[in-house]
């Protein structure tokens, strides 16, 4: 199974097109893990991320249009 590293946003192109798909993640002691979602370029996409912290967990989840978060 191939990994992320953290950094520049990368999109997979062959995936730009998909409607319906699953997300599966496997992380190794993070302490937040974040990914986006309906991408339609770099600039304009869906943002989630999942934080745990010893008062629990947060999920929060912003758009981002021209490159500005909601």
């Amino acid at each position: 199974m191939a990994g992320v590293r953290p950094g520049a946003l990368a999109l997979f192109a062959p995936s730009l097109a998909m409607v319906d798909y699953d997300l599966e993640f496997r992380p190794h002691r993070q302490k937040s893990l974040s990914w986006l979602f309906r991408a339609s370029d770099e600039q304009n996409y869906h943002l989630a991320t999942i934080s745990i912290s010893p008062q629990g967990r947060t999920f929060t989840r912003s758009s981002v249009i021209e490159t500005r978060r909601d």
